[in-house]
């Protein structure tokens, strides 16, 4: 009987180790699948939660990049932030950078960034150079100052012409990306961060030897990653890999090998033992199977309480959790799926029509048919959608799903998650509507209420959807002349408020298909098209010409303005070269008088290239001393002798020679350079006068060309103080391009200042232009300078008695001006003046411009020995 029994439980041994070792080797296999299987899909849903996370930086940056001031990146960053901060409070910090490279804000909690150069960032790069780029996310890069990495997610500070202004970055604390906080990870996972650029990896969690932060991933990897299965030959880690969908972030999720075979072997070994135990349950005085048996229920225990811990995990970050067996449409729910839907496990069918049944009706069908593609391609499952709670209230889903077998080799489920991002998806759409208000106030211009540069730009696109592109349109291109004077004599107020009504006039001479806009400073723009529009152009231009030409009241005082008008025809789809065209004609325009049109022509182009050109040499010849000047002498009507001399700029071009005012003071005033050449011919003559002392010539007065320009600047009262030692008269002549109805109580207030350092003025070109009776009644000139035009025109038949000369004369003998003719050039002209009384003559009769050692030579010449 022993012997039997001895038998018995030898063979329930032998037979329950030989089933134990098989169950045990298939445990293993499925164990280890599983797991394998358990990494791949921890990686589909870390990439996918990365992506949210990274999707609401970039909402906090976009926000800010699109809402501050590209002129006050600093200022207007800072009175963001207080309503950023509040709706992200995780933000760590958010950093505005200059074109320069420099951060000028650091909107964070650490104030430790500011003054960082981050140049070297390609994405700035990209911004400053003109590319535009919605944004930007990077590899995870090692904070300069304090060593912890962030992930940078950037967008561009754009003006109205879409340049590149700065760039915004945000970075959050590192627990933003806890993976504990967002999904369950089998023991011993580790979650990477990875730049499918550059390779760069930022751990997730504590390092691991073999792939720690600031290592890098090799090419293998992230090919492998762009693959369909994701799985990566990392020695000793079953990893899988990722990549985010806008394309430069990757994520993997790693386990070491031998803990997954730890796991299934530790399984297997279960699984055989407990078939073991079943056949030694009848030999348990030889083999003590009670033992084994309370061992095999502690690591049942073990394993039930990991599974408690992981759905802890998940409620906490509140991702719902859900399988859906394909066998029998059966669908588990955990706690947070039913808290997402607002509703009871026991109101809940527990099947997929169930699950349908909630979901919006608009959006089900898409659902279904995704869902189904997804299975029958065997490929991860993504959607989002809307669904309607018991209450009434919509809200939007993610659900993210990949298939896993079952313990069962033919079965297979739908293994997935559930975000509730509608709070993320309102953000979004408020952010949508925010960025289309500001593209359509981005092409207003906010001082007169009509369109800009950039509606200029949208508006021939429109136009493109309406008509043909090879339809002629017209451009009309028009500024205000010396509308600089205007804002020097007024203000900026009255500056605008001409602007303001200039654009209202000019529209209301357009029709409803037509543009305008203002281009910037007092350059508006005007679009035509339709029929007759060559006709319509001048016709047009014309009406505004001719309105501008009434002046306007503005505080008690009377703004009086002339336009000028340049108008290109052309293909639509030239529209941006007529725009060139246009202004290549305006300025033309401008050339030959101002307050009139002047129409595009091909040989305009030639000479806006040459003035292009000169404009360019023009700032080399002030900074390179090529600017210089000439003097010419006055001769005193009554003593015959030496009274002074007129300083004459002039340009010695190291090509063209030297060049007279006419052909580069126009330009120097279009480009804002008159103060400065005045400055540099004061500077030039008083330097003369040295010299000329040094010789023992004696200058009794010296007269300036002065600009308007120059006249009110605060800095000529300082140079003239620094030349005091000259004992002569110092005579500043306005230049004739002044227009003196311009002349108000700011430039008469910097004129007295002057007369009270011993300054005189005169009047230039009296008698034509704007030096007229105006500039008289304005300025109280201490002398006046009869236009050499008219000296010629009255001297030149021999008449003594020219009734036009002699009224010059009378009228500033009764407002006790002197005169001084310019324009002699004969013997018989100089007497006549002489006759008239006037003080003194200048002209070739007496001498021509010279410079300083031809001055010095005259002088002598004609000195009697």
């Amino acid at each position: 009987m022993m012997n039997s029994l001895r038998a018995a439980a030898f063979l329930s041994l032998v037979v329950g180790s030989i089933s134990g070792l098989a169950v045990g080797i298939y445990q293993f296999q499925r164990v280890f699948a599983a797991n394998v299987a358990e990494v791949r899909r921890d990686a589909l849903l870390a990439v996918d939660t990365v992506e949210l996370l990274v999707q609401n930086i970039r909402l906090a940056v976009t926000t800010v990049a699109a809402n501050i001031d590209p002129d006050d990146l600093a200022g207007s960053a800072e009175v963001f932030w207080q309503s950023v901060k509040q709706e992200w409070p995780r933000l760590r910090t958010m950093l505005v950078i200059d074109p320069s490279g420099s951060i000028v804000a650091d909107l964070g909690r650490d104030g430790a960034a500011v003054g960082t150069d981050v140049s070297f960032r390609d994405y700035f790069l990209e911004v400053i150079s003109g590319r535009e780029t919605v944004y930007y996310v990077d590899a995870p890069i090692i904070s300069t100052f304090d060593d912890r990495w962030i992930l940078p997610v950037s967008a561009p500070v754009l003006d109205e012409n879409l340049g590149g202004q700065g760039v915004v970055t945000a970075s959050v604390e590192e627990s933003y990306f806890d993976p504990t906080g967002w999904q369950s990870l089998g023991q011993g996972s580790q979650v990477y961060l990875v730049s499918m650029e550059t390779g760069g990896v930022a751990a997730l969690q504590p390092d691991m030897p073999l792939l720690g932060s600031g290592e890098s991933a090799d090419a293998a990897v992230l090919e492998a990653m762009r693959g369909p299965e994701g799985r990566l030959a990392i020695p000793g880690q079953t990893a899988f890999g990722s990549v985010a969908s806008f394309g430069s972030l990757g994520v993997i999720v790693s386990r070491p090998s031998m803990a997954i075979r730890d796991l299934a072997i530790r399984s297997g070994a279960i699984r055989g033992l407990l078939v073991a135990a079943a056949a030694a349950f009848f030999a348990m005085a030889i083999f003590r199977g009670k033992v084994v048996l309370d061992r095999l229920r502690r690591d049942e225990e073990r394993f039930r309480n990991l599974e408690a811990q992981q759905r802890l995990a998940t409620s906490a970050a509140q991702i719902g959790m859900w399988r859906l067996d394909l066998g029998d449409q059966s669908l588990v729910w955990d706690a947070t799926m039913y808290q997402q839907y607002q509703i009871a496990p026991e109101d809940f069918g527990g099947n997929f029509e169930a699950w349908r049944s909630k979901i919006h009706p608009e959006d089900a069908t898409r659902f279904s048919s995704k869902l189904e593609a997804a299975i029958k391609s065997e490929q991860d499952f993504s959607d989002q959608f809307r669904i309607l709670t018991p209450t009434g209230d919509e809200r939007t889903i993610l659900a993210m799903a990949t298939i896993t077998p079952s313990s069962d080799a033919q079965a297979k489920s739908l293994t997935g998650v559930s975000l509730n991002v509608t709070r993320t998806v309102a953000n979004e759409k408020a952010l949508r509507t925010a960025l289309k208000r500001i593209e359509k106030d981005a092409s207003i211009d906010q001082l007169t209420g009509i369109g800009n540069r950039r509606g200029f730009l949208q508006h021939t696109r429109r136009l493109q959807n309406k008509i043909p592109i090879e339809e002629t349109i017209a451009v009309i291109l028009l500024d205000i002349d010396e509308f600089k004077s205007i804002n020097d004599v007024f203000g900026h107020v009255g500056g605008d408020y001409l602007l303001t009504v200039l654009a209202k006039r000019v529209e209301s001479f357009l029709g409803a298909d037509d543009y305008i806009g203002r281009l910037g400073g007092d350059e508006f723009s005007v679009i035509l098209s339709g029929s007759r529009v060559a006709e319509r152009a001048v016709n047009i231009s014309n009406l505004i010409l001719e309105s501008c030409r009434n002046p306007l009241s503005f505080d008690e005082r009377t703004i009086r303005y002339t336009a000028s008008i340049g108008v290109a025809l052309g293909p639509l789809s030239s529209a941006v070269r007529l725009l060139e065209d246009a202004d290549i004609a305006l300025y033309e325009a401008k050339r030959a008088g101002r307050n009139r049109l002047q129409l595009f022509n091909p040989k305009l182009r030639a000479r806006s290239e040459d003035r292009k050109h000169l404009s360019d040499d023009l700032r080399v010849a002030i900074s390179r001393s090529q600017i210089g000047i000439r003097l010419q002498p006055q001769v005193c009507t009554r003593t015959g002798s030496l009274g002074g001399a007129e300083v004459l700029v002039r340009w010695w071009h190291p090509l063209k020679g030297e060049l007279s005012p006419d052909q580069f003071l126009p330009l120097a005033a279009d480009m804002g350079l008159l103060s400065e050449i005045d400055a540099i011919v004061m500077a030039k003559a008083f330097e003369a006068v040295k010299i000329l002392e040094e010789h023992g010539i004696y200058l009794p007065s010296i007269s300036l060309n002065t600009s308007l320009e120059r006249l009110i600047s605060p800095k000529l009262i300082t140079d003239v103080r620094s030349y005091s030692s000259y004992s002569g008269t110092v005579i500043f002549e306005l230049l004739e391009i002044t227009d003196f109805s311009l002349v108000e109580q700011q430039v008469l207030g910097h004129i007295s200042k002057l007369r009270n350092m011993g300054i005189c003025f005169a009047v230039d070109d009296f008698g034509s232009g704007h030096a007229s009776l105006t500039a008289l009644i304005a300025l109280k000139p201490d002398f006046v300078k009869i236009d050499k035009r008219i000296v010629i025109e009255e001297t030149s038949d021999g008449n003594s008695q020219s009734p036009f000369l002699l009224a010059i004369v009378d009228l500033c003998e009764r407002l006790n001006i002197k005169v001084i003719a310019e324009g002699v050039e004969t013997a018989q002209s100089a007497e006549i003046l002489s006759n008239l009384e006037i003080e003194f003559l200048q002209g070739y009769y007496h001498g021509r411009p010279a410079t300083v050692e031809e001055f010095i030579d005259w002088v002598l010449s004609c000195r009697p020995q």
